[in-house]
């Protein structure tokens, strides 16, 4: 101290610098230590209290506040605990720093800016991802992903969607040519791994059902900056099937506005998501399709995963009609085929109604039948309103014009097929292949495109059961039996609504007139395998015979159709 003072008194002739004792004007603190101690505890209470949300932003601020507010804190609470102690003991200072008030105030004027700092950062403008955040946000999220709650998952994949136009902007597109160097910065490095990141399972569920906005937003900004090369289609194909999959999801909502009101009719995600031609173009390349589910996820759909996905397929196609009349083919007809071989499988289990009682109307097989009709329905009727030109040949053997319509029409045929599986009883027979699909898809062939595909689908129908000329099949047998069940057993042409059909009931009526003894001489089992619904066969008349129910009556009504003798070779 003895050494301090003659510093001071030397300083004093030396500069003429004048020291008084501290405390000699008489000024008051602003705040005690005690004072500030409490406040700071208090602090530390309201942010533990606080939301996840809160400490997601404040951990994501392009500032580091967590260690910038602890060493702040930390330096404040010893310079006013040395001020403290200055003014206590009345040691010299300055005659300007001679006023606890003003030393108070330039103390607390940094954690006020602290304070107000984190305000602004949790409630005022909440950080993106940019180039001074970039790591903190990868390695926030890859926490939030493996070690967080559902709950706090949520509440981050929703704050991500502030962050969709700059993640994608700092995203690299690679290179076209292999070997070429790809000289990333930082920040684009973990743009490019924080999209890998997404695509995480767990993200794209719980995105799908609560935080469908950020996968909004970020198909929307990867469109509009045409960025499709990204790393971003194993996310794009897996949150696709997660909205598809998982009933609670906003898709469910956007069937109609009738039902759904304004959901239904802006149908805000399914545009987004499923319904952008240039964006599903370019994913369907790299067979990651939003449109395209891989088969052992869509296997354990029901009918309303199906209703959803034929859904959004009809609205993808009428997009792209409206781009062009000839959009289903060319470029895009990779995307389309995709839509009409994962709408084949829908159907593939159809067999399963065999033997089923009276409440089948209420099995999953029958219901996922009817929305297959249905949106083979809606997509016939697309293409008329449309008016999508029809350049595909009628002629099966014509391979060289194949155009959508032929697509189309070889998805009916295939469908026919599965349906001729199911052969009993025979209301369900009935049920099935006449009402659900027969007369919902040709009943009236009142348009363009629906008279087309009925007639080149009877071309294919006949022409599969002529390739038994050479060879009895099971397959061929299905058509026939189909056939003679659904258009009946009448040679005679009819002209009332049903005129359209008398070209195939007739071409299969006389095929079977020729062929069929000798098919069952040859291979009984094949002939056994055309006789569906309430069709028999009595060997000893060599006839057909469709037995027709009659509620009303004493006997049942009764067709029979007589076939040739089977000459010997």
């Amino acid at each position: 101290m003895q050494a301090c003072k003659e510093f001071l008194e030397g300083a004093y002739y030396e500069f003429e610098i004048c020291w008084v004792a501290a405390g000699s004007s008489g000024s008051k603190s602003l705040f005690g230590v005690s004072d500030y101690l409490s406040a700071l505890a208090l602090l530390l209470v309201i942010y533990t209290i606080s939301d996840y949300r809160n400490k997601l932003r404040l951990s994501l601020a392009p500032i580091p506040v967590y260690h910038l507010s602890f060493w702040l804190f930390v330096a404040v609470f010893v310079l006013k605990l040395l001020a403290e102690l200055w003014f206590y003991n009345g040691w010299p200072l300055l005659p300007v720093m001679d006023n606890r008030l003003v030393i108070d105030s330039f103390l607390l004027a940094p954690c006020v800016f602290a304070i107000l700092y984190w305000v602004f950062v949790s409630y005022i403008h909440p950080p993106k991802f940019s180039r001074w955040n970039s790591r903190r946000f990868f390695w926030f999220y890859q926490r939030a992903i493996h070690h967080d709650g559902d709950t706090e998952l949520r509440i981050a994949l929703r704050e991500l969607a502030r962050s969709a136009h700059s993640l994608i902007k700092f995203a690299p597109v690679p290179p076209n040519e292999k070997g070429t160097p790809w000289n990333l910065s930082r920040t684009e490095h973990v743009a490019h791994d924080f999209l890998l990141l997404l695509a995480n399972r767990r993200v794209c569920a719980e995105m799908a059902c609560f935080a469908p906005n950020t996968a909004e937003a970020i198909f929307n900004v990867v469109s509009a900056q045409d960025k499709a090369e990204i790393p971003f289609h194993t996310f794009a194909q897996n949150v696709s099937v997660e909205f598809l999959s998982r009933k609670n999801s906003p898709i469910f909502h956007e069937d109609s506005g009738w039902d759904s009101g304004w959901s239904g009719y802006a149908q805000l995600y399914s545009s987004a998501i499923f319904a952008n031609p240039k964006l599903i173009r370019s994913l369907s390349n790299r067979h990651s399709s939003p449109l395209d589910p891989r088969y052992n996820i869509r296997d354990k759909w029901d009918a309303e995963n199906w209703k959803a996905y034929t859904r959004v397929s009809l609205l993808y196609i009428e997009r792209l009609l409206e781009e062009s009349r000839h959009g289903l083919d060319g470029r895009d007809s990779f995307a389309v085929n995709q839509i009409m071989e994962n709408c084949e499988s829908m159907v593939h289990d159809l067999y399963n109604l065999n033997d089923a009682d009276s409440r089948y109307y209420q099995r999953d097989e029958r219901a996922r039948l009817s929305v297959l009709v249905d949106f083979l329905r809606a997509l016939m009727k697309l293409l008329d309103d449309k008016d999508v030109e029809i350049w595909s040949s009628l002629k099966p053997e014509d391979t060289f014009h194949n155009g959508f319509h032929e697509r189309l029409a070889g998805l009916i045929f295939d469908l026919i097929f599965n349906a001729s599986q199911v052969r009993k009883p025979v209301e369900i027979c009935w049920g099935v292949t006449h009402n659900t699909v027969w007369s919902r898809l040709f009943g009236l062939n009142d348009n363009k495109t629906s008279n087309w595909i009925y007639r080149r689908v009877a071309r294919l129908i006949y022409q599969e059961i002529r390739e038994m000329d050479e060879f009895y099949n099971f397959k061929g047998a299905s058509y026939l039996g189909f056939c003679l069940n659904v258009l009946g057993l009448n040679d005679q042409r009819q002209k009332n609504y049903r005129k359209q059909e008398n070209p195939l009931r007739l071409a299969v009526l006389d095929w079977t007139r020729r062929h069929y003894e000798r098919m069952r001489m040859k291979s009984p089992k094949v002939a056994n395998a055309c006789l569906h619904g309430s069709i028999t066969y009595d060997a000893d008349t060599r006839e057909f015979v469709k037995t027709y129910s009659n509620e009303t009556g004493n006997s049942p009504d009764e067709r029979r159709f007589k076939v040739n003798e089977c000459l010997k070779d």
